[in-house]
């Protein structure tokens, strides 16, 4: 009898070991899906915020004329969103790594140390195809097309 109660207790200590352990394991690898979620999320919004960023500037500044795209010879590509009124503009190019954003005169070269980071990306490339504009970074491809149906290069 006294060892029937002995492998008895050694039976209920088993099975709540068997499910703290199973209990255990269902929160590690739920945390882990989770990790692996958050993380994928955080890059689709990083990639997502860096297309939306520049559509949104682009079309704030819509106007006939607006969009220059030039070659700096130390910066590579420039697309300035142009304010002809004010003779200044927001100059848009890739420096070490990283997306800058300038408010200049029109005729200015790029200055990165006065320039805001927008975000970081190798890849800052505009292909203008009539009236479109492709933007390629890091994040992927924006197409920008002027609503005003007028630019100035």
């Amino acid at each position: 009898m006294e060892r029937e109660r002995y492998s008895a207790g050694f039976f209920m200590i088993g099975i709540a070991a068997v499910m703290i352990a199973s209990i255990l394991l269902l929160v590690v690898f739920g945390a882990h899906s989770f990790r692996g979620t958050t993380a994928s999320q955080e890059g689709n919004n990083s990639t997502r915020a860096l297309g939306s960023y520049l559509s949104t500037v682009a079309r704030s500044g819509d106007t006939a004329g607006s969009f220059i795209l030039s070659d700096d010879p130390t910066y590579g590509q420039v697309l300035i969103l142009a304010d002809h009124d004010s003779g200044y503009g927001l100059h848009i190019y890739q420096y070490e790594g990283q997306l800058m954003e300038d408010y200049a005169s029109l005729d200015s070269a790029p200055q990165p140390e006065r320039s805001q980071v927008i975000a970081e990306t190798e890849v800052f490339e505009v292909i203008r195809t009539g009236s479109l504009y492709e933007i390629y970074t890091d994040a992927g491809r924006v197409l920008l097309h002027p609503r005003s149906g007028g630019d100035a290069s």
